[in-house]
Formats: C-alpha cells, structure tokens, sequence
C-alpha cells in the first residue's frame, strides 16, 4: 500500500463549514400495540455557514439565513459564492523565484510531489498561481505529478 492522493499535500483554496438549524415539534405516531408514541419532526428553520481561505487577501465571510426556504434557499447561496471562490482560483500570476530558489530547485533531487527521483531532463517547476510564488520542484512526466494535486 502507498500513499497516492497527491491532492491533498497542498492547501484548499476554499472551505465552507455550513451548520443546519431545525425546530422539533413533536409528532404522534401511532404504536402497533395500540398507544400513541411521542417524536419530534426535524424541520429546517435556518443555516449559517463560514467560508475561510488559505489565500492572501480573503477574509472569512460569513452567511446566516432564516426562513422556512432555508432549504432551497442554501445551495443557491452556495452556488452565488461559488462564483466568485471559481474567478478567485483562475488567477495565474507570473512565477517568482529568488536566486534562493532557484539554487535550491537546481540541487533537488526528489519530487515533492510523489518522492520520486527526479531527472534533471523530467524536472519542472510548481508555484502559487494566486501569488506568483514559487513552491516546489516536480517531475514532468506521464501523467505529469503536477495534475496529480488538482
């Protein structure tokens, strides 16, 4: 067995924590021995939901809406901030490296993505396509360990 879910070694863009809220009136249900059983019936009164950012410049924005729609009302919420998550993460700003950088790319010799060795020939840069920083040397190769994290 071995590790291969490569899109996972790096940050989420994006995360939505999202909580339901119901109220619980209680119901009676007719036992098969003939009493009346008390429940209570889960009905949606709300949602909130939080969406943080492992990206410079994105403070958390938070969501509270009460209503007896709440539940049609939530993925249409989702959906309206989806848009504006998806124009955040086509950014692909120029690549920046330091002579730093660029001294420790030239002297690696595993990619970072899955330990392999890494071929001078096969040896490919990554960077933050939000920042333009540099991050981590990858072998190219078929399929390329880069589309392996997306």
């Amino acid at each position: 067995m071995e590790f291969n879910d490569y899109g996972k070694m790096l940050p989420i863009p994006f995360t939505v924590i999202a909580d339901f809220e119901c109220t619980l009136p209680k119901i009676d249900i007719p036992a098969k021995s003939g009493k009346q059983t008390k429940i209570e019936r889960h009905v949606p009164s709300g949602y909130a939901y939080v969406i943080v950012s492992t990206m410079e410049g994105y403070e958390p924005k938070k969501v509270l809406y009460r209503g007896e729609d709440c539940t049609e009302h939530f993925p249409n919420s989702l959906i309206e901030d989806s848009k504006w998550m998806l124009s955040a993460m086509k950014v692909n700003k120029p690549m920046v490296m330091t002579e730093a950088q660029k001294a420790q790319h030239k002297a690696a010799v595993y990619c970072f993505i899955c330990g392999k060795d890494l071929p001078e020939r096969l040896k490919v840069v990554d960077h933050d396509h939000h920042t333009g920083l540099y991050r981590v040397p990858v072998i190219s190769n078929t399929p390329p360990c880069p589309l392996k994290i997306l």
